[in-house]
């Protein structure tokens, strides 16, 4: 018997729409690193690069979406149904297929794993019968409805939560196929290595008052500007962070305002967990990759902002959960972050319940079982 002495190779894709997706591939990546050195070779590749017009696109295009409540609600409805998923994989086929052939032969692999349920319909339904390299769908969003996440001919679905999971069985998912891990979050979520008051003063915060973190996603989305003027002018003795992601015009504002409280404007930062740990309560948007590395670091959040119906579901289950209050207006914000500040003991519970909902082994799992796939120790049935 000959033993194999190249490295197994994992490719993981994803695509440029936002954090969340980025975040779970690299959290992939990282765990497979950290527990497996030198032993597989896991590569990440943003499909949508590997287009023409109009699919190149489409990462850029979909952030205006997005944003749009007419076009997202239009989009939610339309990805809920299966007719919806066979017409999406209709019209991508002829435009994927030679892109997807390429991809395969420029980086070849034991394992395919898709982070993006835009990139997974269209690669399974080319691929499918055309090789026996194993696909794996890792659901990166925390509760969701979209049936783009639930082809029947991936080989296994890694879901995020027991909500996702009756989803997925409702449509007829096998259940021999799904593991229930969570959403994988970076190490850095996960471990805290100093105490929250030597974070703040590393941060340059003042320890003696209570850290308030305000970020609006990758993007920098939603009413921020508003939402820190009114929160600055309504409370005394804070620290605000805010993040103002790649929003170069919003951060330019910030900047050029005159704040009563000690304020910190940020733009795009890649060590988000120093905040996250030093923060007391995070006012946010309801993206999955931020709300899944909240619950991780065990802060409570006042959610803020959505994508209109994509993010909905996110919304519902922390606030019915009670890890989460949603504020949809900066003068709601102020009233949430007023009730919290007040009653340190609520603030409490929600934090406990931040801590029950996490799941900070959830990248260490599935890199086991990753690799296990990938050296054909699992398989499917």
């Amino acid at each position: 018997m000959n033993m194999r002495t190249d490295q197994p190779k994992i490719l993981v894709l994803y695509s440029e729409t936002g954090g969340t997706h980025r975040n779970a591939a690299e959290a992939i990546q990282e765990a497979i690193e950290i527990q497996y050195p030198d032993q597989y070779d896991v590569k990440l590749v943003d499909i949508w690069s590997y287009c023409g017009w109009p699919l190149k696109n489409f990462p850029s295009v979909n952030h205006l979406f997005r944003a749009r409540e007419i076009i997202s609600k239009s989009s939610m409805r339309y990805s809920d149904h299966v007719a919806g998923l066979r017409f999406f994989q209709w019209f991508t086929k002829p435009f994927l297929r030679r892109i997807v052939d390429r991809m395969m032969v420029e980086n070849p692999c034991d394992l395919i794993v898709s982070v993006h349920p835009l990139v997974s319909a269209p690669v399974i339904e080319i691929l499918n019968g055309k090789n026996e390299i194993p696909i794996v769908v890792v659901v990166s969003d925390l509760a969701t409805q979209n049936i783009f996440w639930f082809h029947p001919d991936v080989d296994f679905l890694i879901l995020p939560s027991e909500q996702t999971q009756r989803t997925a069985l409702r449509v007829g998912m096998d259940w021999k196929k799904i593991f229930l891990l969570g959403v994988p979050v970076g190490m850095k979520y996960c471990v805290k290595l100093e105490t929250q008051a030597q974070i703040q003063n590393r941060l340059g915060l003042d320890t003696d008052k209570p850290v308030i973190l305000l970020a609006g996603g990758q993007q920098g989305v939603g009413p921020i500007r508003t939402t820190a003027e009114i929160l600055d002018h309504e409370f005394n003795g804070i620290n605000l962070v805010i993040i103002s992601g790649r929003n170069k015009h919003l951060q330019s504002q910030l900047q050029g305002t005159h704040w009563n409280n000690h304020v910190i404007i940020k733009g795009y930062v890649e060590e988000m967990w120093d905040w996250m740990w030093a923060a007391d309560i995070l006012i946010s948007k309801a993206g999955t990759g931020m709300l899944a590395e909240a619950l991780s670091v065990g802060v409570p959040m006042i959610l803020f902002n959505r994508v209109p119906y994509l993010e909905d579901a996110n919304v519902s289950f922390l606030v019915n959960q009670g890890a989460a209050i949603w504020a949809p207006t900066p003068k709601s914000v102020a009233n949430a972050l007023k009730y919290w500040l007040e009653r340190p003991q609520e603030r409490e519970k929600a934090e406990k319940v931040c801590r029950r909902l996490a799941k900070p082994e959830a990248a260490r799992q599935l890199a086991d079982v990753l690799t296990d796939i990938a050296d054909g120790k699992i398989v499917s049935v």
